[in-house]
Parts: C-alpha cells; sequence; structure tokens
C-alpha cells in the first residue's frame, strides 16, 4: 500500500480532521476507532488508523496502481466462478477493530463478508491479503503491519510484490501457525496462492510496468 505519514503542519486532509488533529496535539488527545471512522467516511482523503492517532495515505506511482489493477485483474479472472471476490484498495480492513485499520492494495474474501458495523465499509474477515512494496513501505509493510496481519485469524495467505523489479513474495499459513514463504523472482515463472487455489504469470502481474535499472538489488523479506 501507499506509505501512510503522519500528519503535521499543513492541512493535507479535509478542513475538519485538520482542525481535530490540530486541537488534539496539545495535550495529545486520541480518538477512538468510533471517532476514527466518523470522521474518515466525511474526509476526502483515506487515512489508516492505529491506536488512537490518523495517518494520512499518500498517493501511489504509476507502476504501483499499474500492479495492483494487474493482480486485481489476473486473479478476478481466476475467481469468477468462486464464492471469493477480490476487492482492491477502497476496501478497509480493520486489523483489530480496537486500534488497527488499513487500507491493503487488494484483498480476497471467501467467506461471507463480516463487517465492524452497518456501513459495509471495513471488513473483518479477509482471507488473503495483497501489497505492493516500494522503498518508501516496505520498512512499513513487511514490519508492523505484516505481524499484524498474521494475527488476523481469518488470513491464510499474505502477498507482498515489489514494484520496481519483478518478485513475489507469498506467505501461507500452516496447520501449526507457521508460515511457509514461497518466492518468485522470474517473469517467466508463476506465482501460485494456495489459499485460494490460484495461480498467476509473473508476467501478468508485471504486465505494462517498465522496470528501471537496478544495481545490486538483493530480494529482501521478514520471514527466512
Amino acid at each position: 500500500m501507499a506509505a501512510g505519514y503522519r500528519v503535521g503542519s499543513k492541512p493535507i486532509l479535509g478542513d475538519e480532521i485538520f482542525r481535530y488533529l490540530v486541537m488534539s496535539a496539545a495535550p495529545k488527545v486520541l480518538m477512538t476507532p468510533a471517532e476514527y471512522l466518523a470522521l474518515e467516511r466525511k474526509a476526502d482523503f483515506k487515512s489508516q488508523f492505529f491506536k488512537g492517532e490518523m495517518f494520512a495515505v499518500a498517493g501511489a506511482s504509476f507502476e504501483h496502481i499499474q500492479i495492483v489493477a494487474n493482480l486485481v485483474g489476473a486473479f478476478g479472472n481466476l475467481l469468477l466462478s468462486s464464492k471469493c471476490p477480490i476487492l482492491p484498495s477502497d476496501m478497509q480492513v480493520a486489523i483489530e477493530p480496537r486500534y488497527n485499520y488499513t487500507y491493503p492494495d487488494a484483498v480476497v474474501v471467501c467467506e461471507e463478508p463480516r463487517f465492524v458495523d452497518d456501513q459495509f465499509d471495513t471488513l473483518l474477515n479477509p482471507k488473503v491479503i495483497m501489497e505492493v512494496l516500494s522503498d518508501s513501505t516496505e520498512k512499513y509493510d513487511l514490519g508492523r503491519k505484516f505481524s499484524a496481519y498474521r494475527n488476523m485469524p481469518s488470513v491464510e495467505s499474505i502477498v507482498f510484490v515489489r514494484q520496481d523489479f519483478p518478485h513475489v513474495d507469498v506467505y501461507t499459513r500452516r496447520d501449526d501457525e507457521s508460515w511457509l514463504l514461497t518466492r518468485t523472482s522470474k517473469l517467466e515463472d508463476s506465482v501460485a496462492v494456495e489459499a485460494i487455489d490460484a495461480t498467476v504469470a509473473m508476467s501478468e502481474i508485471y504486465r505494462h510496468v517498465v522496470f528501471q535499472p537496478i544495481a545490486n538489488v538483493e530480494s529482501k523479506s521478514l520471514l527466512r
């Protein structure tokens, strides 16, 4: 997902949200999830929520947006006849309803969707989560967010896709609650997501993406 950043001195959100954050700066007043959702639903920009604070969602690059579109299109075609729709980044996820809300790049839900409330815009039970990484998002996505995703009982697979070079990591939950890492780095290979029984060619994931030359790139992952 596009990187989140702390709202600072300039009003990057709607006026109402900005006034709320400025007033909360000294002394620091933390929002409840209900207060966050009320503001978020009226805002012109998306924001994430973590332990009482809102973080604006920054814009994404062409490559990032293209890869998300490719993921949704390729996996969506495979899932058309299943009961597992894939949803793009407008679908918010409550990782932990008490304090952690975010917008993954794509999610797949297979059971009847469950939501935080009757607005039906904040999902509780994704089965697969997909994130597109870049240098600015990798630390956050592979760190705190990855750890939180693994603690969601409904999540069976987590997919991380690099945008600056061809590389996909798929983490699959095992019966003993450990996670199996499958890594793919060649455009002629395919990426399998066991949780939804779907396999997509790397060339489809990176369709229309032009890579810039990168010297001495080392693949990274959180779990080895």
